[in-house]
């Protein structure tokens, strides 16, 4: 079933499940007209299904309903964080050239509900644009995170895209009467593929959370009463400190960063011990995930199983059985893209792409992701994992979240790394104290050769840390 047919079957059948985000909302039955509103709006610009175009995504209910115009009417897209107008942001990302449009929503005054796309959106050519790709028609277009260095422009096919989010749907068995709760960002693979999409084709009830922080997610909470919630790790932490009594969630997903064990344990006990882990990329989507039901030790030590259809293999294995994680994945990614729109790599459809990550099988069958190929070095002939040490460290009283990375230099060890550490306030660690006490949980050659503590880590807008500002932030003496 196309999504437009779908649409009109929720408009029937869930006509009263609702968009909000605190300060408009929509019903399933309002959406058709609206889109059809749009029609006329993007078609004075000469936009339609084979045409390229940037939209900067918030969580509100008008961008909401333009990114489901966007996929229903097969309009090729790049999703990006708003910028409003603030035109010095496009410096430091700037716009991909093959994108004819720029595709904003209008910052109106608080008191304005309009949902009238002429009133709201706001559509103008593109300053960089140099010309048109000869793309297929109906792609996503989704920078890649740049965590670990240069970012990409990940190819996605819409209609693939909505077969990974039925996956993910059903993985978490959403139903059109479940109210789902987004704080976490909707122009990221993350909140789109994963929380959104699910959401749309099922038809349930989405409640968007933009600028999100302790009071506004209670406020949200009290009044939507989810029953489903994404987070990412730092996110389940700041919410930690408002939830004083236990909730009881239908499913908690976590994603992006690590999440350390003893956040999960602590969060999983808030949420109604629904809590999981869910591994994907911004190639895959949703890959794999445990299920809520699952045990605490198997959701804190594995990534469950893979969606229907996903392969996971092994390659390169090492003797202690790690091995690069690669996947065979029916709704992955086409390929890459420079800023131009020039083809970097194409995936065909039957090989699979490998993820950066070292797992191993457990003697379950089930997987467990270790690290990042990137993030080890070998010391005095060890393999030494940065995951690990982060593990191990963060075992330390006192210690909250601990992220290693690697640093100019070598000692006769090998090369250099860094531990990058968030204490509690009430702790006497400093970088020297907390050094020496890392010999008593680490073996000689894994122990970090310089340690800082800061007070949060730097973010990417997706949410995960920003590797690259942090190597930046590290001061080696």
């Amino acid at each position: 079933m196309s999504l437009v047919n779908l649409l009109e079957e929720h408009a029937t059948q869930h006509a009263n499940n609702i968009l909000t985000d605190g300060h408009i909302t929509c019903t399933y039955a309002d959406l058709p007209p609206l889109l059809a509103q749009m029609d006329a709006v993007f078609a004075q610009h000469g936009i339609e299904a084979g045409v390229d175009v940037v939209f900067e995504c918030s969580n509100t209910v008008r961008a909401a309903i333009t990114l489901i115009y966007l996929i229903s009417r097969g309009i090729s897209f790049m999703l990006l964080p708003p910028t409003g107008d603030d035109e010095k942001a496009l410096t430091l990302k700037p716009l991909p050239r093959f994108c004819t449009h720029r595709v904003r929503i209008h910052a109106l005054d608080k008191s304005d509900t309009n949902l009238s796309p002429a009133s709201f959106l706001w559509i103008e050519p593109n300053p960089q644009f140099e010309k048109a790709s000869d793309l297929a028609v109906g792609n996503l277009y989704l920078r890649t995170s740049g965590s670990m260095g240069e970012s990409k422009i990940v190819v996605h096919r819409l209609d693939k895209l909505l077969g990974n989010a039925l996956n993910v749907a059903r993985k978490y068995d959403f139903l059109p009467s479940d109210r789902v709760i987004i704080p976490v960002p909707i122009f990221h693979m993350y909140g789109f593929g994963a929380e959104f999409l699910p959401s749309v084709l099922v038809g349930a009830n989405m409640d968007l959370l933009e600028n999100t922080n302790v009071l506004n997610y209670l406020s949200h909470e009290k009044a939507f009463k989810p029953t489903i919630l994404y987070v990412t790790p730092t996110l389940a932490e700041i919410l930690m400190q408002g939830f004083r009594s236990p909730r009881h969630y239908k499913a908690v997903v976590t994603s992006g960063q690590r999440i350390g064990e003893e956040l999960f344990v602590r969060f999983n006990e808030k949420v109604g011990n629904t809590l999981v882990n869910q591994y994907g990329s911004s190639e895959g989507g949703g890959i794999a995930a445990c299920a809520p039901t699952d045990s605490v030790a198997l959701r804190t030590s594995t990534i469950g199983t893979p969606m229907t259809g996903v392969r996971l293999e092994l390659i390169n294995e090492t003797p202690e059985g790690i091995g690069e994680l690669q996947v065979y994945h029916p709704y992955k990614y086409v390929g890459y893209l420079n800023e131009r729109g020039e083809w970097l790599h194409q995936e065909p459809h039957e090989t699979p792409f490998t993820t950066g990550d070292l797992a191993k099988r457990l003697p379950n069958g089930s997987i467990q992701v270790v690290g990042r190929a990137k993030n080890s070095i070998n010391r005095n002939g060890y393999l030494i994992l940065f995951s690990d040490i982060e593990k191990m460290m963060e075992t330390i009283e006192g210690v909250v979240q601990v992220v290693i990375v690697q640093t100019p230099g070598e000692t006769v060890r090998g090369e250099t790394i860094a531990a990058c550490c968030i204490v509690k306030p009430t702790s006497n660690w400093n970088a020297t104290t907390l050094r020496e006490k890392a010999f008593d949980v680490l073996p000689r050659y894994a122990v970090p050769d310089h340690v800082q503590i800061l007070e949060r880590f730097p973010l990417l807008p997706s949410g995960k840390i920003d590797q690259q500002t942090l190597k930046k932030m590290i001061q080696v003496e």
